[in-house]
């Protein structure tokens, strides 16, 4: 019987102790792994109605599938996983504004969160799992939520005043 690493009902250690045959995984590089996920990403913005979750579920599957299926001296590997997961930071902040305030707050959230720096996107998303955890009620969430997202605008606007220049603006959506 031919085993598959990863595949089947026992470990693959247990089948190599029984005498199965176990097929080594194919390794993939980053990437490849990195170009697919960017390709996908290409052809659902062109789409245009994807929701937010799709965007975040195929980004949390290949950030998996670089963990998983390529080998960890690939020397894109670490760089592949930090733009991923800096992409799903941006999708996380993207999808509580939807998910967790008011239609009439969208616009306004859309604006300061694409004018936001990615540390204060991680701060957001910090504070955002935490309140989910805490199981805070509703409305006082949605009060907390629109409270730290003006807070990115507030900071954005002082450090662009500090520094005198413009900022990258390379974020999503």
């Amino acid at each position: 019987m031919l085993t598959s690493v990863g595949i089947g009902t026992e470990p693959v250690w247990q089948a190599i102790k029984n005498g199965q045959i176990v097929a080594p995984r194919v390794m993939k590089t980053a990437q490849a792994i990195l170009e697919e996920w960017q390709a996908s990403v290409d052809y659902l913005e062109e789409l245009d109605q994807t929701p937010v979750s799709t965007f975040r579920s195929l980004t949390n599957s290949s950030i998996k599938q670089i963990e998983s299926e390529t080998l960890a001296d690939d020397p894109l590997r670490q760089q592949a996983l930090q733009i991923l997961r800096n992409f799903e930071t941006i999708v996380f902040a993207v999808a509580f504004l939807f998910d967790q305030t008011p239609k009439s707050f969208w616009k306004q959230g859309k604006r300061l969160l694409a004018n936001a720096t990615l540390e204060q996107l991680e701060a957001f998303r910090q504070k955002a799992e935490g309140w989910m955890l805490a199981g805070l009620p509703e409305p006082k969430q949605l009060a907390m939520a629109t409270e730290a997202i003006t807070h990115i605008a507030t900071q954005t606007n002082k450090t662009l005043a500090v520094s005198g220049r413009k900022k990258n603006r390379q974020c999503w959506p």
